[in-house]
């Protein structure tokens, strides 16, 4: 039964393995995250943030007379709003970060069933060297 604790041993080296390298990339991802909002997002944000626009009875959301009369500044502010959104409420960020933590604890518990398997190996082959 050495051999079947010496198979099992390795058998869970490769899935740390595994889940090391899936860790790996998912930090990779968190690390690299840049958020984008869609246009729609940012004019619902610019719309919450000013009063429409009443020019001779007509009224203009502040997004589109800001987006045609202006279009680098609506560009630069879209790009300040992404580069200073709070991660943490982005869904697909969170997601990465959940997926993180299932990792983590996936390998913690694998780790956990190594190092008990090797010192019942090490039990074994003392027992058997005796």
């Amino acid at each position: 039964t050495i051999e079947k604790l010496s198979e099992k041993l390795a058998s869970i080296e490769s899935k740390i393995d595994d889940i090391k390298s899936q860790i790996e990339d998912v930090q990779d991802q968190i690390d690299n995250f840049e958020y984008e909002s869609t246009e729609d997002e940012f004019n619902d944000h610019i719309d919450e943030s000013h009063e429409e626009i009443e020019i001779f009875g007509m009224t203009y959301c502040a997004s589109d007379v800001l987006k045609h009369v202006d279009p680098v500044a609506y560009r630069c502010m879209k790009s300040d709003y992404d580069s200073n959104f709070d991660l943490d409420d982005c869904d697909e960020y969170q997601e990465l970060q959940n997926e993180l933590e299932s990792l983590e604890y996936d390998l913690d518990v694998l780790q956990s069933e190594y190092d008990n398997v090797e010192e019942e190996l090490d039990t074994l082959i003392d027992d058997e060297s005796n």
